[in-house]
């Protein structure tokens, strides 16, 4: 009866290996270190966004002096908005550090959960590396609104004409 069968239909049975591969444990062992390279990223991303923040700081104190953007909601908003979004980022990083720990019985739900890892930590650094440079994106904005007097900054001008 097992002469019938064609070489493609005849499944062989084998000993299960008592240890991984080697090509299989350094395939674990680099997933292992993407997800601490993700880590790592994610924390230099909110470390920079502390230092942002401080700056940013400082030059938001000698605006918010100025009584012409006391009296403009809309003004204090975009004066603020680098900081919400910054301020956002750190809340992402630290989201995104978590989760460190797995359960897993099977190499395969191993594999799973730290592929699953993997794919959660790149969305939360793209994430934050956006919300990064869209803070960026509004103090760029606020530097050259001075420099052509947009607006806010021809809030100034319009008030100083007026009697």
């Amino acid at each position: 009866m097992d002469e019938d069968k064609t070489d493609s239909e005849i499944i062989l049975e084998g000993v299960k290996p008592k240890s991984s591969p080697f090509i299989t444990q350094a395939y674990e062992d680099l997933q292992k270190k993407v997800i601490d390279i993700l880590v790592d990223a994610i924390k230099y991303v909110a470390s920079s966004c502390g230092i942002v923040i401080a700056i940013y700081s400082q030059i938001l104190q000698s605006y918010l002096k100025d009584p012409h953007f006391n009296s403009e909601p809309i003004a204090k908003l975009l004066l603020f908005a680098p900081l919400l979004v910054w301020f956002g980022v750190i809340i992402g990083t630290i989201i995104g550090i978590f989760p460190r720990a797995y359960e897993a019985k099977t190499d395969y739900e191993k594999q799973v959960v730290i592929q699953k890892i993997n794919k959660i930590k790149s969305r939360w650094l793209i994430a934050v590396l956006v919300l990064f440079g869209l803070g960026f994106v509004f103090f760029i904005y606020i530097m050259f609104s001075q420099i052509w007097e947009l607006y806010p900054f021809n809030i100034q001008l319009t008030n100083a004409k007026t009697p």
